[in-house]
């Protein structure tokens, strides 16, 4: 059975009411004939044509065109409820119409008869609002239909324990993780507006019953965003609990003794930065790893996927000894010093100019580990995000079994059910 270790099946159902307002308008983006639909334009609109238009269930049945009737997707969820969060500060620096604005907005929407999605309900509280109580509920709607095939983890924020669920996430996880249930391991996603060590994650305490703790002795599967590339928080600053990299300093240091009340200020914001280098800078300051090595010193047993190893940016630059690539050294020295850590090759195109991205992986990195590193390596493709770089997913995974001839049936079969226990 091939196993996509990495990828994602968002639907147009996930979208939020503001969301669903911005995609008519990207739709109208779609119908405009533009001056010249280059390769960068050509998959956008795919992208964009798989978030509007498709199911989740159409989605997975898509990758099952590319590899076939036998196959397992591992979807990985992603809690973006906070992606505009702001810290209490810039919330407080609004002007009073705009706060009022703020806290009516909600009611005025079912008001005007938007309609209400499928809660998660733990006594009287809403556990999940909008998009991410429906990605649950549809996630959990397909694996009952695919218990074979589909094998969730469940997305999660930290932030939500401090907030709307006030000390039951930890519940809510209990409940919906684990063998013979919807999801089978945890996706975190610390760019987001997250540290890796947040106290609903981490403790120093080894015994403390934190998120770390807990899935290190059910044998729980993390995956990990772990590249300079991707997403993250948009906002100009975020309010943080848990370590984060003091880059000035070249180490990892408490944000609330670095931040006057704990809020975070960005330099890169989002009317007026590149959106990659914004995006850069989060990932540097959150999810940096230093911050990771961390969380193995404390949680040496922690059965975690380090996604993208570096990403297929940092991949060229580790192999040329460029300083720059210290994501994907970061990776593999996780993988030397942790029996339980994975790291997964999705998004591995070959978009840069020069040598075969892929290729060089395949024959300067996988070739050279031992067999015991080898058996923690996994295949993934990033689909739909894969959308953004490459045509189709076929033509990616074509290569990668070019490339890796009889090796797939470790990457691709062995070690991700390894992984899935």
């Amino acid at each position: 059975m091939i196993v996509d270790s990495h990828c994602h099946i968002f639907s147009k159902n996930d979208l939020t009411q503001d969301y669903r307002t911005a995609s008519r308008l990207v739709k109208r983006f779609q119908d405009m004939p533009l001056p010249d639909k280059g390769a960068g334009s050509e998959k956008i609109l795919r992208f964009m044509d798989h978030m509007l238009n498709y199911s989740a269930e159409h989605l997975f049945l898509k990758m099952r065109e590319t590899y076939g009737e036998d196959y397992a997707a591992v979807p990985l969820m992603m809690d973006g409820t906070y992606v505009t969060h702001r810290a209490g500060e810039d919330f407080e620096k609004t002007s009073p119409l705009n706060r009022i604005g703020e806290q009516i907005r909600a009611p005025l929407a079912h008001i005007r008869g938007r309609v209400s999605e499928p809660n998660i309900a733990h006594g009287r509280k809403d556990l999940f609002a909008r998009n991410f109580t429906t990605q649950v509920n549809e996630l959990k709607r397909l694996k009952k239909a695919y218990p074979h095939n589909l094998f969730p983890f469940l997305g999660i924020d930290p932030r939500r324990n401090d907030d709307d669920l006030k000390g039951i996430l930890m519940d809510l996880i209990r409940d919906r993780v684990g063998a013979g249930k919807t999801f089978s391991g945890i996706k975190l996603y610390t760019a987001l507006g997250y540290s890796p060590t947040h106290p609903f994650l981490y403790s120093d305490d080894r015994k403390e019953k934190t998120l770390y703790w807990w899935c290190q002795r059910n044998r729980i599967p993390l995956t990990v965003h772990f590249s300079p590339t991707g997403f993250a928080h948009i906002n100009d600053s975020i309010r943080i609990r848990g370590d984060v990299y003091y880059p000035d300093a070249g180490e990892i240091v408490p944000g609330e003794e670095l931040y006057k009340g704990g809020i975070m200020k960005f330099h890169k914001k989002f009317w007026r930065h590149p959106f990659a280098d914004l995006v850069e800078e989060r990932q540097i300051k959150l999810n940096h790893p230093l911050l990771w090595r961390k969380v193995l010193e404390t949680y040496p047993r922690l059965r975690i996927n380090f996604a993208h190893a570096g990403g297929y940016r940092q991949v060229p630059l580790y192999l040329k000894g460029d300083p720059r690539g210290f994501w994907t050294r970061g990776a593999l020295s996780f993988l030397s010093d942790y029996p339980q850590v994975r790291i997964d090759m999705s998004n591995f195109n070959n978009t840069l100019k020069g040598a075969d991205m892929l290729q060089g992986f395949r024959e300067n990195i996988y070739d050279k580990l031992p067999r015991s590193a080898k058996r923690r390596v996994l295949y993934g493709s990033d689909f739909y995000m894969l959308y953004l770089l490459e045509k189709e997913l076929t033509l990616y995974f074509d290569r990668f079994c070019n490339y890796f001839g009889k090796e797939m049936d470790y990457v691709a079969r062995e070690n991700p059910m390894d992984f899935l226990n």
